[in-house]
């Protein structure tokens, strides 16, 4: 049985105490497509719709690849940090190099730093790509703990 929430995106939400907190971390809007997008509450920009058949027809008519979704990266697949929930199950955000992760994954790599006395600054790369750096300017959360650790890191 869904939600009682009066908000469209959030009616087939299960009763579920671990689904309906999800609600206010989810962004509410619906794509034109009439497919939920998956995102973050407040994000500024939206993901792309991340189900198979709107990915398969954006791909053939994007112009720039900055605004493509990795192949492969669906509302049905696991998000590659946890490895426990799809993308479509729990507020998700698009990195610069356009890999797709839930928020509180990426958040919990950055909040959790290094994990050992040596202090090293992998974990601020993509942990698909490992080739860029963690960076999603339209993420505030994401944006502000990477701006004070890449202060640090030019600190040290």
């Amino acid at each position: 049985m869904g939600s009682n929430n009066p908000n469209p995106a959030f009616r087939e939400v299960c009763m579920e105490k671990e689904c309906q907190a999800l609600i206010p971390k989810s962004c509410a809007k619906i794509h034109a497509c009439s497919h939920l997008c998956r995102g973050f509450a407040g994000e500024q920009i939206c993901l792309p719709c991340l189900e198979p058949e709107c990915i398969e027809k954006a791909s053939k008519q994007i112009v720039d690849i900055s605004q493509a979704p990795i192949d492969g990266q669906t509302c049905s697949d696991f998000c590659s940090i946890c490895y426990s929930v799809g993308l479509g199950q729990a507020p998700s955000v698009r990195l610069n190099c356009r890999h797709i992760f839930h928020l509180e994954c990426i958040l919990t790599i950055l909040n959790n730093k290094w994990l050992s006395p040596r202090i090293v600054f992998q974990f601020t790369f993509c942990p698909q790509c490992k080739s860029k750096k963690i960076d999603a300017p339209h993420c505030p959360a994401i944006h502000k703990i990477m701006t004070q650790i890449n202060a640090f890191e030019i600190e040290v």
